[in-house]
């Protein structure tokens, strides 16, 4: 029979906090062996688990399926803040550094850390506390080490310098309007930010949004034909076929570094998948401290994040927060991991699912989004799971 999730958690938490004692930090282990599950990373992990179980505990109150979850905010707040405290970690550009990259072209003078941490370069940065390995291998879909993240997200269909039409990616993973317009502070939806933060802007000027979204005009680096040479070119990105004529940009790679010695190898993306950076335990100390009642805290934290942001362009925003209050913190979430999947399980776990998907429209043509309370939280267990178990499988409630 099923376990709670409660004692799925419980258990979860136990092997974390055997395994902290014993793990390396990141900057102890051997050459070679970096990505090794680390001391930061058990506690990052551990952090994470907390915060989210205090969340069910808090959001869910008499809802049998979070039955047994506990109060864990403070436990949130210290593993976090022992990752921050360890000195092993950073938000990789808050002073402002720049990067050499194949993206020097668009913005001269080097990258800022919000997008050099979405390159091959900028892979186990010091903003990486856990994060899949990547490779390119040659070994094959059914043996890779690679990832399809890049030919998933990058656009389907671009223009060449003669006009003619090329073909890169696979166009998933569309931004939508509501997140274009987060970025300017102007999604109607949300309700309760500080008054700081009240200001209406283009959402351009926030540095995140052009690492994040990419709109009709913008260009991506891709390989074309001339002949016997495949070379690789700025191409004008064509939005036919893009419902929300939005597309995500984190997980673009440069030709040379992909387009050209993939050669039909799909699964040879080279960029690693960050599973948790440095912004999202920093993220995680604010929530906790926000929730035990120490806001100033929480509001450096914040401005943490904002700041690394800011300091990766030269906009000036967004700019420091004097006060901050809960909405605030969805929200720096929100822009901060976009398009890293992070935002659905957030929405569930803060009982806001329904007031942010219910009823959106995601594009012309397309019937509004149902999310049904009590039953959109949970997938469904597959059928044949729960024949194969003989019945001792529950399905999910309403499914």
């Amino acid at each position: 029979k099923r376990n709670k999730l409660s004692e799925v958690y419980h258990f979860i938490e136990k092997d974390l906090l055997e395994a902290v004692p014993v793990l390396k930090e990141r900057d102890n282990l051997p050459n070679g062996e970096i990505g090794r599950a680390s001391k930061g990373a058990a506690r990052a992990l551990l952090a994470k688990v907390y915060l989210f179980e205090s969340s069910y505990w808090k959001n869910y109150s008499g809802d049998s399926r979070f039955e047994g979850c506990e109060n864990h905010y403070s436990d949130a707040l210290k593993y976090a803040e022992d990752v921050i405290n360890s000195g092993k970690y950073e938000l990789v550009g808050i002073n402002g550094e720049r990067w050499n990259s194949w993206w020097n072209s668009l913005q001269n003078g080097g990258i800022g850390g919000f997008r050099y941490i979405f390159t091959v370069d900028g892979d186990n940065s010091k903003e990486s506390v856990f994060e899949c390995q990547n490779v390119q291998d040659g070994k094959g879909w059914s043996l890779t080490r690679g990832s399809y993240l890049t030919i998933y997200t990058t656009i389907r269909y671009a223009i060449d310098k003669n006009g003619a039409e090329q073909q890169l990616g696979w166009s998933f993973l569309l931004p939508t309007s509501y997140l274009v317009s987060s970025f300017g502070n102007k999604d109607n939806r949300e309700t309760g930010l500080s008054t700081v933060n009240q200001e209406k802007y283009d959402e351009t000027l926030d540095p995140r949004f052009k690492v994040t979204v990419g709109r009709e005009g913008d260009t991506v680096n891709g390989a074309v034909p001339r002949g016997s040479v495949t070379a690789d070119e700025w191409l004008k990105m064509s939005f036919r076929n893009l419902p929300t004529g939005t597309i995500c940009r984190k997980y673009e790679c440069s030709a040379q570094e992909y387009w050209i010695p993939m050669a039909g190898r799909h699964q040879e993306g080279p960029m690693n998948v960050k599973i948790i950076r440095y912004a999202d335990v920093v993220l995680i100390a604010a929530e906790a401290a926000f929730e035990l009642n120490q806001k100033d805290k929480a509001l450096n934290y914040v401005n943490m994040v904002r700041t690394r942001a800011r300091m990766s362009g030269n906009t000036g925003y967004p700019k420091d927060l004097t006060s901050v209050t809960f909405e605030d913190i969805m929200h720096e979430r929100r822009l901060e991991f976009a398009g890293e999947c992070h935002r659905f399980f957030d929405l569930v776990r803060w009982n806001k699912a329904y007031d942010f998907i219910n009823g959106i429209n995601l594009a012309s043509g397309f019937d509004n989004v149902q999310f049904v309370k009590g039953k959109h939280e949970f997938f469904p267990i597959p059928a044949s799971e729960v024949r194969k178990s003989g019945g001792a499988l529950e399905q999910n409630p309403n499914w």
